[in-house]
Order: C-alpha cells, then structure tokens, then sequence
C-alpha cells in the first residue's frame, strides 16, 4: 500500500528479475519504504501486508479511525478483498491485508492523487512511527487461510547458502499431514516476499482450539528441523473480511472488527 520505485514493468526482462531476486535486490526495507516493483509479475494476483503497532486512540476507536481507508482502498478497481484484525500474540499490532489482482492495479491505486492523504491520515496513530509491509505472490489460493478463524502466519528468512527450494520441500511435507476434521484449512499456501526474495512468508488457517494445540507439534515437527537453513517466527490473528472491493463504496454491515 507504501508507494513503489524502479524501472517500469516494461523495461525489466525476465532475465534480470531472476537476477535480481538471486542477488537479493529485488527490493528494500525501511520505515515507509518504497520497494523495488520492477520484479512484480504485472498481472498475477498480489497480497498486500500491512501492520503497525497503533496508539491507544486508534485502538480504541478502530471502526471510526480505519474505516476511511477501508472506504478509500476498496474503491479502487482490482481489489478484491480487504481482511483486518488484532495480533494474538501482541493485541496492540493491528494487520490490515488486501488481495489484489495484480500489481498494476495496486500501483494505479497508489499513484491516485488522493494517496498521500490517505497514508497521512494513519501516521498519527502508529505508536512507534513505524508502518511495516510485505507483498506476496502466493503458490496457490490464500482465501481458506484467510477466512479460517485463526490464521496463521509464519515468517521464514532464509540463511546464506540455502535456497527456497529446501524449505518448500519441508513445508510440501507439512500440508500432506493436514487434516481438516482436525481442525486444518489446507492448503498451506507461501511465497517469497518482494521487499526480501529470502523471506518466505506461509499462510495456514486453523480453527482456534486445534490452532493452540497443533502449532506447538508443527514447530517441533516441521520448523524446527529447517532453523539451519532459515529463521522464522510466527503470528496468528482473527482476521475479519471488512470489505470486498468492487470499485464501489463497502456495504454498510462490512465494519472494521472492535
């Protein structure tokens, strides 16, 4: 949602993308960072993960305080849905998350004139200054995980010397044990980061008691076993669809969650 750089779609081969994400620039990380879209395959879908941690105010008043850039991003054309929610872990950090068809309709949402409004208005409620962002291209559908009423979301940095492709072979291990009568949303679903082409990020919905008691076992099981090739860390939240975007205003019973 945080504006994005570079060279245009067009002017970036494929070749040089490739290159780019196995050199590690296909993007930059910084406090409102603008990201590198050169790398962004212009007409797949595309989620959008934005998450601060809010001031007091903002917490207390979410449907009045948010609800205007629910109104404001679900009005542009391509966006399909907007999900938002407390962190489990830390109910001060509120995540708001947008799926949408493609880059080239985010970008056309963010070089509207009215954008910079739009930001300008979240930034006096964020506690430390701070708005933090990934977008991710996805190896399969995401609406399971995001509809599920917990969802889980596991964040994996590879270490120098591996690649994606040893992870993908463990978290390929962990979605052949989901079972949904034991309170799994397969698929699993993951893609790597445009800000850090060695951060993966994983999705997977849970129903909430089978989420308490399974990720325990997941993490000894499955995670554990990749900390030499990567770090990771994990977060979980009810996310909410607020809105689905239509291009037109959101229906009046589509409020942000309290």
């Amino acid at each position: 949602m945080i504006g994005g750089s570079g060279d245009s779609l067009s002017s970036v081969s494929e070749k040089e993308c490739l290159k780019r994400r196995n050199q590690g620039q296909a993007g930059i990380t910084r406090k409102f960072a603008q990201s590198d879209t050169s790398c962004f395959h212009p007409t797949m879908p595309i989620v959008e993960f934005v998450w601060w941690s809010g001031t007091e105010e903002f917490l207390a008043n979410l449907d009045e305080i948010f609800k205007p850039t629910v109104d404001h991003v679900s009005k542009a054309d391509g966006c399909l849905r907007i999900y938002s929610g407390l962190q489990d872990e830390d109910n001060n950090i509120f995540w708001m998350v947008v799926v949408w068809k493609s880059h080239k309709h985010h970008q056309a949402m963010m070089d509207r004139p009215d954008y910079p409004e739009m930001v300008g208005r979240l930034k006096p409620y964020l506690r430390d200054g701070v708005l933090k962002m990934n977008h991710v291209e996805f190896n399969s559908d995401t609406d399971a995980a995001f509809n599920a009423p917990v969802t889980g979301i596991v964040f994996l940095s590879l270490k120098m010397g591996y690649t994606s492709d040893e992870v993908e072979k463990a978290l390929k291990m962990w979605q052949s044990t989901l079972d949904p009568t034991k309170g799994a949303y397969p698929p699993v679903t993951w893609g790597a980061t445009h800000e850090d082409p060695n951060k993966l990020v994983v999705l997977i919905g849970w129903n909430g008691e089978q989420n308490l008691k399974n990720l325990p076992r997941i993490k000894e099981a499955y995670l554990d076993k990749m900390q030499g090739k990567s770090s990771s860390f994990k977060e979980s939240f009810d996310l909410r669809e607020v809105c689905t975007g239509t291009g037109a205003d959101c229906p009046p019973d589509t409020q942000p969650p309290e």
